[in-house]
């Protein structure tokens, strides 16, 4: 006949048994957990690595396209004709308007406002003092 300490026993031996296996569970459990948030700690520096080395390569190639155009320009405004890179457009203005286009035809160029001057009787009577009083502070007063 089974009696009750017979039953107990293996109820007491099974409590330890799962006690003891969930305490390497637990610990297996939390390095796994900190395992997978250093995982995504650094897939998330790799990420933003891999972000830094492609604007530093993109600034890179702006400032190299920038030098080209900054060598292209003295010679361009000089009215000598400039290889200008694929797709682009070369566009020398003055206060007329277009002087010299180059490059891909645009679909609209750009007017260039005219720009009046005044008068010379406006600052006539102010030229006239300066030069008499030889005062030069004068002058920008009247006009």
């Amino acid at each position: 006949m089974i009696t009750r300490t017979h039953l107990a026993a293996p109820v007491k031996l099974l409590a330890l048994f799962v006690l003891l296996a969930a305490i390497p569970l637990a610990a297996l459990g939390s390095l796994g957990w900190r395992l997978l948030q250093q995982d995504r700690a650094l897939e998330s520096q790799r990420l933003r690595e891999r972000l830094e080395n492609a604007a530093s390569l993109l600034a890179h190639e702006l400032d190299r396209g920038l030098t080209t155009w900054e060598d292209l320009l003295p010679v361009a405004a000089q009215g000598h004709s400039v290889a200008v890179p694929p797709d682009a457009v070369f566009l020398l203005l003055d206060s007329r308007g277009i002087v010299q286009q180059q490059g891909v035809p645009l679909p609209y160029y750009p007017q260039v406002p005219a720009v009046s001057e005044a008068p010379a009787a406006v600052f006539a009577a102010a030229e006239a003092q300066e030069f008499r009083d030889q005062n030069l502070p004068r002058p920008a007063v009247l006009t």
